[in-house]
């Protein structure tokens, strides 16, 4: 196991590993609802999705893309992205754990230190 502090012992080990500055929140259930419930907390929030939808005017969004192999491929770019553009939190929509997509939630969590919030309604 990695303890804090320590560096890690080969990559992928460190919890965080190519995290963003932002914190992460990963919403399982009702994405827009969980956004329109929390984004006005924050000056700037961070949208990581892979559907289309409108957001409040404080959000910068980012798309994965439309194919599970575009999500893997996009997944730290965008994080990365979001860091740049100045958002304090990021709320990431929780990917379906199927296929190329269990790697690619894998990472995510792993990205948010595990900080999940579940919104009912789907």
């Amino acid at each position: 196991t990695h303890k804090e502090g320590e560096p890690p012992r080969s990559p992928g080990v460190n919890s965080r590993h190519d995290a963003p500055n932002a914190p992460i929140i990963v919403v399982r259930g009702d994405f827009p609802r969980y956004v329109a419930a929390n984004a006005e907390k924050y000056y700037r929030v961070g949208i990581l999705t892979y559907t289309n939808g409108a957001y409040p005017k404080n959000c910068v969004v980012k798309r994965l893309g439309s194919r599970p192999e575009e999500y893997a491929a996009n997944l730290f770019d965008c994080l990365r992205a979001l860091d740049h553009e100045g958002a304090e939190v990021i709320f990431a929509q929780d990917i379906d754990c199927k296929g190329i997509n269990l790697a690619t939630n894998n990472r995510l969590y792993k990205a948010a230190g595990y900080r999940i919030a579940k919104e009912a309604g789907t």
